[in-house]
């Protein structure tokens, strides 16, 4: 890589001028989407909102189950939105984020206001980037709400299968296997068609493929976790965030865990952490500076207020009680008998794990628990798909008992 040097040499000024790229590509993408023809993509809209009005807010999809719970109230604040960019007003609209309020069941309230011309009152939702509403206005000049889902679902399967591909030559069966059982284990699936859910799983997906391509380069990782924080603020909605962070991190652990983990290790964990966590932060801060800016009102306070809210808690429950929350959508019975399972499979060929890397994969798999107690309002209020950051923890436990297993010799060829 041609400004590897530059890295090594400037880091800070390197990593400061990739993010003000990453913010003027994000930013240019909101404007040049909000400029977009509307026509038809408001005639998509509102069909769209026929099929989301006869749901309502959270219908159930697959199984009867509140664990396969859909969001139908975020699609319709997304499809909201889009309907309500003003195309004559391309940077306030891409700051602003306007919306209708029409009723507190938003998919009825976007049928409403599509069709009926009804509205209660006009909304804005400055702190957020909305990366996946502009992405969605832009789809929709050309595929319908319906189509959409499928190109997701599509993308996200082929993007599976891409990690597979890639990942299952370097890792074996055991270690790919693990990453699949927690996606199944958490009902993965409902990532896959949601304008909502998807995109963090599909950055997660891409960023995960691309450790396995770099995983012996410390600073092209740390550029790619960078990265993908950034990107994951753009695009998420405090779904699973913390997904493209920890998956990633596991498939480099995994793939290194024969180069008998060091100290290093430890400390190159907490440099891709921190890389993750600036991207993930300054870019969310900088909206809120650019929101300021342009809106010519203090958006830091109501993002302030908004953090004070999804960090605190209540009468009603406490930091513990958003953990006990999230841990309970879980089918502790599967996760049991797929744990047993990957024993019986290490069993006849165990050997005692370097502690340091049995250390590593636990300290990940604590991870998901961290978040909820930070964001305890957040993960309590929202537990029935935050839960799905578990996906982490079980991962990496499946791995730890990977991590028993003695490889078999590689026999060379000629």
């Amino acid at each position: 890589m041609r400004f590897a040097p530059n890295i090594q040499k400037h880091p800070f000024a390197f990593y400061v001028g990739l993010f003000f790229v990453l913010i003027f590509s994000y930013t240019l993408f909101a404007v040049i989407s909000s400029f977009l023809p509307d026509r038809m993509v408001k005639h998509r809209v509102k069909m769209a909102s026929k099929s989301l009005a006869a749901y309502g807010n959270y219908p159930r999809s697959v199984f009867d189950l509140e664990t396969c719970q859909q969001d139908y109230f975020t699609e319709s604040l997304i499809l909201n939105q889009v309907y309500c960019i003003d195309r004559t007003k391309p940077l306030e609209s891409a700051m602003m984020v306007r919306w209708k309020f029409v009723t507190l069941n938003l998919p009825g309230g976007l049928w409403q206001m599509t069709h009926e011309g009804e509205v209660s009152k006009d909304c804005s939702y400055p702190r957020y980037w909305h990366g996946t509403t502009f992405l969605t206005r832009f789809l929709l000049l050309f595929f319908s709400y319906a189509q959409i889902q499928w190109l997701f679902f599509a993308v996200s399967l082929l993007l599976m299968l891409a990690f597979g591909r890639v990942y299952l030559p370097r890792a074996g069966v055991m270690k790919t296997v693990a990453f699949l059982m927690s996606w199944a284990l958490v009902y993965g699936f409902m990532w896959m068609f949601s304008l909502q859910f998807t995109p963090v799983f599909i950055i997660t997906l891409v960023s995960s493929i691309l450790v396995v391509r770099y995983h012996r380069d410390v600073r092209r990782l740390g550029i790619l976790f960078f990265v993908t924080g950034s990107l994951t603020c753009y695009f998420d909605l405090l779904t699973v965030p913390m997904l493209s962070f920890g998956w990633p991190l596991l498939v480099w652990l995994s793939l290194c865990e024969d180069k008998g983990p060091d100290i290093r290790s430890f400390w190159t964990v907490v440099k891709l952490a921190l890389l993750w966590v600036a991207g993930f932060a300054f870019t969310w801060v900088m909206k809120w500076a650019l929101a300021s800016a342009v809106l010519g009102y203090n958006v830091f306070a109501d993002a302030g207020r908004a953090m004070d809210k999804r960090t605190g808690v209540s009468e009603d429950f406490g930091r513990w009680d958003a953990i006990v929350k999230n841990a309970g959508m879980l089918p502790w019975l599967m996760i049991l008998l797929t744990v047993l399972g990957f024993v019986a499979c290490v069993f006849r060929r165990f050997r005692l794990p370097d502690w340091k890397q049995a250390g590593l994969y636990l300290l990940v798999a604590f991870a998901p628990y961290i978040w909820y107690l930070v964001l305890s309002n957040h993960s309590y209020a929202h537990f029935w798909f935050t839960y799905r950051l578990q996906a982490v923890s079980i991962t990496a436990i499946l791995l730890l008992v990977c991590s028993f297993r003695k490889r078999k010799p590689q026999i060379s060829g000629r």
